[in-house]
């Protein structure tokens, strides 16, 4: 998935030209796109957390984002 602006869409088009798209230049022209993937093996399965009382799915937090700066030139 990627956020359908006109650039966006122009930045996938194949050298052949339109209509035709080439989802493999997702990986190049694309500042942020998305992947959902799913299967029948174990990795791919998706999982998720219910309540018992509610039956709701529980809510995540985004991972924090850390900046770490080292400064020890001596250091490898």
């Amino acid at each position: 998935m990627i956020i359908n602006t006109p650039a966006n869409i122009a930045s996938l088009e194949c050298s052949t030209g339109s209509p035709h798209l080439c989802a493999w230049k997702l990986w190049d022209n694309t500042p942020t796109f998305y992947v959902w993937e799913t299967g029948p093996d174990t990795w791919s399965r998706l999982s998720a957390l219910r309540y018992p009382a509610t039956s709701n799915f529980v809510q995540f937090d985004p991972p924090i984002k850390v900046e770490y700066t080292h400064n020890d030139p001596e250091s490898q």
